[in-house]
Parts: C-alpha cells; structure tokens; sequence
C-alpha cells in the first residue's frame, strides 16, 4: 500500500518539474510583451 500512496506524489513532482522547466524555456514571450521599448504607442499614466 505504499507504492500506491507514493506514485501520486512521484507524478505531481515530476509535473511540477516539467512545468518549471518549460515556463523558463517559454520566458522569451513574456519578456518581448512586458519591454515598453517595443512597445508601437506610449503607455498612459492612469
């Protein structure tokens, strides 16, 4: 009954790796959208 209590915890920790690893290789999308330099109008200051 052990196993069955540890591969729910293998597959959640093997999930949460894979999903580090591909938000840190899908990084560059988010750095393109956030740099106001590319930016084609100027932010307004609410």
């Amino acid at each position: 009954m052990k196993l069955l209590k540890a591969v729910p915890a293998v597959v959640m920790l093997a999930g949460g790796v894979f999903a580090s690893l591909y938000a840190a290789a899908d990084d560059s999308v988010f750095t393109v959208m956030d740099d106001p330099s590319t930016a084609k109008k100027p932010f307004e200051v609410i």
